[in-house]
């Protein structure tokens, strides 16, 4: 497969999709043993040829990037020597051509073959062994970009050329192109899997991706499988918000989604409500809370500290968060601090000790620490972007009563200074400017909030920026 260069004709596309099939075939023969047993005894082969590994990864990728549909099958004349009907007289196409036919007729991919190819790239750069270096993940790892060397040696214009040639070191592919095709065919889990490797495994891809100047090709996809996902079970999130982290520890691509240059007029995928003039960072937010509110009836804790994880990075880089957003954020923090109450409530009300009390201490404790974690989001936001959100002091204050009663049982931390600033402050001015007008309404408050931060004097306590970082175990 890896000596082919030029477009497929429907023959070659078919030996290929079949040799793709005999690959995955041959590779799955684990899936029949039991746990534990040998491992794979034809990619343990493949490992000891690592002369294989490059021209074969080149080969799956760009295969995938060209995500080239199955040519239209020649139809086949029957021909009987002794003149009778032939078997291949009763249908237009010989036999060995049906297979492809009915893999075309069960899908709706773009390309057959791109999508057994995407599924050989995942076993192989996901094989492990006691004692073989994986030299198909260390290729993925070593993958550099054609398009800008291509314009240094003169050979194009930023036509995006792949080749491979016995001389190269590494595996030069047209990142452009790669990130279109992702971009194009983020649609279920096998592209999420397969996206995550390639920016975690190659830090040349995901600089690119970070570098992008219309981040929204990539991200507007991730969210609506995020936002989509509510039907699904919890652990379909996992990738997307793996990603979601990675991207996000990067400051300045978290000011990009932020700024009006990612702004969208209307997103129709959304149907809780109506979202117009919104930013992609905002759009993130809520569906991040969306995400966070629904685990809450799981109780994963992965996911949810993946969540505030992600809004913590975010949080600096807030701008113009939209009134939704902000809404959405500020409920969150209300929601965890009822849900303590609660549990603290149960506690002591039944004092014994039993197996249910122990679950009950544990939901407490894991429900304590994310609600500090929601306070340092909120606090972080204000530290570093106050004038740029008027609506998060709206809802501040609209949910102050909120603050009031969580200050009031938990007088010790020092998180709740700042928010206490903030609403003390902007509630004078808001009273104020109110007793002198006999109109009153959502805009008329935001833009007396705007109007009070151009003479902002109060003095907030600066904390840390915090940043949370993806490390992938090493004995998953």
């Amino acid at each position: 497969m890896s000596e082919v260069r030029e477009a497929h004709t429907y023959f070659t596309y078919s030996l290929h999709f079949e040799c793709a099939g005999l690959l995955l075939e041959m590779s799955a023969t684990q899936m029949t043993q039991a746990l534990g047993a040998p491992c794979n005894p034809f990619v343990d082969h493949l490992m000891f040829r690592s002369e294989y590994a490059r021209p074969f990864m080149f080969a799956m990728f760009k295969t995938w990037i060209e995500q080239q549909a199955a040519p239209v099958a020649p139809a086949i004349k029957p021909y009987n020597l002794f003149g009778s009907v032939s078997l291949s007289s009763t249908s237009k196409h010989a036999p060995w051509q049906i297979p492809l036919l009915l893999a075309d007729a069960r899908t709706n991919a773009t390309s057959l073959l791109a999508e057994k190819c995407s599924l050989l790239i995942l076993i192989f750069v996901n094989f492990s062994h006691p004692t073989l270096s994986n030299t198909f993940r260390a290729e993925m790892q070593q993958m550099h970009d054609s398009d800008p060397e291509l314009v240094e040696e003169g050979r194009g214009d930023g036509a995006h050329v792949m080749s491979l040639s016995h001389d190269d070191q590494y595996i030069h592919l047209s990142f452009s192109k790669l990130h279109d095709a992702f971009a194009k065919t983020l649609a279920d889990d096998r592209t999420v899997l397969l996206l995550y490797f390639t920016i975690y495994l190659n830090h040349r891809f995901l600089n690119y991706v970070l570098a992008k100047s219309e981040p929204q090709a990539l991200i507007l996809p991730l969210l609506k499988l995020a936002y989509e996902a509510r039907n699904k079970p919890p652990n379909s999130n996992y990738m997307l918000l793996v990603i979601f982290l990675i991207l996000s520890n990067d400051a300045i691509y978290s000011s990009n989604i932020h700024s009006p240059d990612c702004m969208m007029h209307n997103v129709f995928w959304f149907k809780d409500r109506v979202l117009a003039n919104i930013t992609i960072g905002s759009l993130m937010v809520i569906i991040l809370v969306r995400i966070f509110q629904r685990n809450l009836r799981l109780q994963d804790a992965y996911l949810g500290r993946n969540c505030l994880a992600i809004l913590t990075n975010m949080a600096p880089h807030f701008n113009q968060l939209h009134p939704y957003a902000a809404q959405r954020l500020i409920f969150l923090f209300e929601i965890l601090c009822k849900r303590s109450e609660y549990l603290s409530k149960y506690i002591e009300t039944k004092p014994q000790a039993n197996a249910k009390n122990a679950n009950v201490q544990a939901k407490l404790v894991v429900c304590l620490e994310m609600r500090s974690s929601c306070l340092e989001i909120i606090n972080s936001a204000l530290t570093y972007a106050l004038p740029r959100n008027p609506h998060i002091i709206y809802a501040l204050i609209h949910k102050q009563e909120c603050f009031s009663r969580f200050r009031a049982q938990n007088s010790n931390l020092d998180m709740t200074d700042n928010l206490d600033t903030v609403i003390s402050f902007y509630s004078k001015k808001v009273v104020s400017a109110l007793s002198q007008s006999e109109h009153c309404s959502v805009e008329k408050v935001v833009q007396i909030i705007k109007e009070a931060s151009m003479s902002w004097t109060g003095q907030l306590k600066m904390i840390p920026v915090l940043k949370y970082n993806y490390e992938e175990d090493s004995s998953p």
